[in-house]
């Protein structure tokens, strides 16, 4: 299930184009193959950063109080 020289020349090609949307393509091209290796990825991230509560929360309350969706890398709101 590994990836292959011309996928991964693909992902490196969206990574050089450098516009938003091919970096987030890129990025969900990535985490799509690495649910695929069992979702270890996915599991070492909720393990390492789920714990994590922000020191100061009202940035986040903040944009919040706008009522619009507000995406992260791995959260929408």
């Amino acid at each position: 299930m590994g990836a292959s020289d011309n996928w991964c020349q693909l992902i490196l090609s969206q990574l050089e184009e450098g516009s938003g949307d091919m970096l987030l393509s890129a990025a969900e091209l990535v985490h799509g193959k690495l649910d695929e290796q069992g979702g270890e990825f996915a599991r070492w991230l909720r393990e390492t950063f789920g714990p994590m509560k922000p020191e100061n929360p009202a940035v986040i309350q903040t944009l919040a109080a706008f009522n619009l969706p507000l995406l992260t890398t791995n959260y929408t709101i």
